[in-house]
């Protein structure tokens, strides 16, 4: 018996296989330590996941920047196509997500990361280039990637009420017709 497992993406899927520690493995109870809180076996698959796809470098960002201008089919899109907005400046907008990108979070809360999701608006058809943090919205987002179902129409909400911590919970729900 190996101490690791592999699960492939699905067909289609850009990510690489990802390696998660085999819970039938001796001595391993199927769940894992992070800051501090018991985290199930998917949690951690997705953490590591993410974190492994993580563009650090700066010519990895340059590149996924070039490719954006690149891939532009307009003059107003090649000429504005910079700027990252909050997934908060965004809420109830219908959006179709195309990809999801990890990056690095120098955030001292949370879980050391952060995506951003491009594509377009759908009320402007302008591109976007949205960034999230919100736990609930990274996992959706993984596992719609996960699934092949990417791109997809969704858009952000938001709860009415803090959280314990002060924070406004996101999530990705589905856009209502007629869009």
């Amino acid at each position: 018996m190996t101490d690791e497992t592999t699960t492939k993406a699905p067909r289609g899927n850009s990510r690489a296989a990802v390696k998660t520690p085999d819970a039938d493995a001796p001595g391993d109870n199927g769940s894992d330590v992070v800051k501090g809180e018991v985290v199930g076996m998917e949690v951690k698959r997705f953490l590591d996941g993410a974190k492994a796809l993580v563009m650090e470098d700066a010519d990895a960002t340059q590149e996924a920047i070039l490719e954006r201008i690149l891939q532009a089919n307009t003059l107003d899109d090649i000429l504005n196509n910079r700027s990252v907005t909050s997934a908060k400046d965004v809420l109830l907008t219908p959006l179709t997500v195309a990809k999801v990108r990890w990056m690095r979070s120098d955030m001292e809360e949370g879980i050391g990361l952060y995506a951003l999701v491009e594509g377009r608006r759908d009320d402007t058809d302008e591109p976007v280039v949205i960034s999230c943090g919100g736990v609930s919205v990274m996992g959706q987002l993984w596992r719609m990637d996960e699934l092949g179902l990417l791109p997809v129409k969704v858009r952000f909400n938001q709860a009415s009420r803090p959280t314990q911590a002060g924070f406004y919970p996101l999530w990705l729900e589905a856009v209502p017709e007629p869009f």
